[in-house]
């Protein structure tokens, strides 16, 4: 059994197997592996291992930049003012946290410095591993139940999605995945010299990784992929109706509340006016108020909801660009974590050799799981309109005061 970076935990083989007459190890991505691979294995093994070796330390590094910039931008502009920027400032922190560990992870496994000397250490890089694992999960499927919310039911959408909720939820969140893997510190220490799991029954473990599966995978994705088809509809018919001028004014209406609001000031005006002309006057005043109320009101109405509906469907178009790419991504190292979980039927019905490339594959679906803690960054600057705004305003306003403070120096 064996523990990887990500804090997942796959039932594997010890030992080595040969078949004909081979010398072979299940692992055979490892380092210390590719001269016990048969030839053609050993060739891919080592290509992986290179890309891994250049691959995470640029990942991390440009996830740490990233992520940082995404705090920066959603708490420090007018986009603070969306509860959906709370989520994603939580992801982001989720994320950095999940790099943090796995830049733990990748200077042990290329230096002969060990950090995982003591059990604390071990346990503590473990824990927070599947901490932040989970939250960049449930926070992924937080903003996602909240964006469905506001295509779904616009209506009851201000009363919904709200700040303080988002804090909530987040402060939830954040409570439940500590409690949730405090049983980290009971399976997992430092066996001989390495960080890993304790020889325990391994029906317990497996019992962990299904359940693991369900909560981490199986639930979210079921979630994310149905909410999302939803919201894809509804955009679509929205969008198809504005086209074709078939969408119903009374719609346009209710996603401007300003409308209301201007409605009732040219009401009050033209009553207060009436009251001062005689009857005569008052017929032609009142239908030269009506018209002119109600085509300033057409006009501010138009404008207010061609405004809503621009935002309103790039918050929608950058938020299904990072579920669907978060479930891409983790989609392939969960279905290889499948093929571990039945061990026994792949011994049976898998070749050997399709075997050693299967465990080759899982390397390469751990670097796409790796990629979704720091992608996230880029998606929110090539989908989202606003947070480009916003994100150049920012940059600029640093520049212009480092500008100033190296002036005074």
């Amino acid at each position: 059994m064996t523990e990887d970076s990500s804090g997942l935990i796959f039932l594997t083989e010890n030992g080595n197997q040969s078949f004909n007459d081979t010398p072979v190890v299940v692992c055979c991505c490892c380092a210390t592996a590719g001269d016990q691979c048969p030839t053609h294995v050993a060739q891919v093994s080592f290509y992986v291992d290179v890309l891994e070796l250049y691959y995470v330390p640029i990942l991390i590094l440009v996830g740490f930049v990233g992520n940082l910039l995404t705090c920066l931008v959603l708490m420090t502009t007018h986009l603070k003012m969306r509860s959906s920027s709370y989520y994603l400032s939580a992801l982001a922190v989720a994320d950095t946290g999940y790099l943090l560990s796995l830049l733990v992870e990748y200077y042990s496994s290329h230096h002969t410095t060990n950090p995982y000397h003591t059990e604390a250490s071990c346990e503590m890089r473990i824990y927070f591993a599947y901490v932040f694992s989970f939250l960049s999960v449930w926070l992924t499927v937080a903003f996602t139940v909240e964006r469905f919310i506001a295509v779904q039911y616009p209506l009851k959408r201000p009363s919904i999605c709200t700040i303080s909720r988002a804090k909530s939820i987040t402060a939830a969140l954040v409570v439940t995945s500590v409690l949730l893997y405090l049983y980290v510190f009971w399976v997992v220490g430092v066996v001989n010299g390495t960080c890993d799991l304790k020889p325990l029954d391994t029906n317990f473990y497996e019992v962990i990784n299904y359940i693991d599966t369900i909560v981490t995978l199986v639930i979210p994705v079921i979630l994310i992929v149905g909410m999302n088809s939803m919201i894809s509809r509804t955009i679509f018919r929205f969008r198809k109706m504005v086209q074709t001028n078939t969408l119903d004014p009374c719609d346009r209406v209710r996603l401007c509340d300003t409308s209301s609001q201007s409605s009732n000031k040219f009401k009050g005006q033209e009553r207060e006016s009436v009251e001062l002309m005689t009857p005569t006057k008052i017929t032609v005043f009142k239908n030269h108020v009506m018209q002119t109320s109600n085509s300033h009101i057409h006009i501010k109405t138009t404008s207010k909801y061609a405004m809503s509906v621009r935002i309103q469907q790039n918050i929608n178009k950058m938020l299904l660009v990072v579920s669907y790419t978060f479930v891409l991504l983790n989609l392939p190292s969960y279905v290889i974590r499948l093929f571990y979980f039945f061990d026994d039927i792949l011994d049976r019905t898998v070749d050997k050799q399709m075997k050693l490339y299967i465990n080759c594959a899982q390397k390469i679906a751990m670097l796409l799981y790796y990629t979704n803690f720091s992608i996230n960054f880029l998606l929110y600057t090539m989908c989202g309109e606003t947070f480009r705004i916003c994100l150049k305003n920012t940059l600029c306003n640093l520049f212009y005061k480092l500008i100033g403070v190296t002036s005074r120096i």
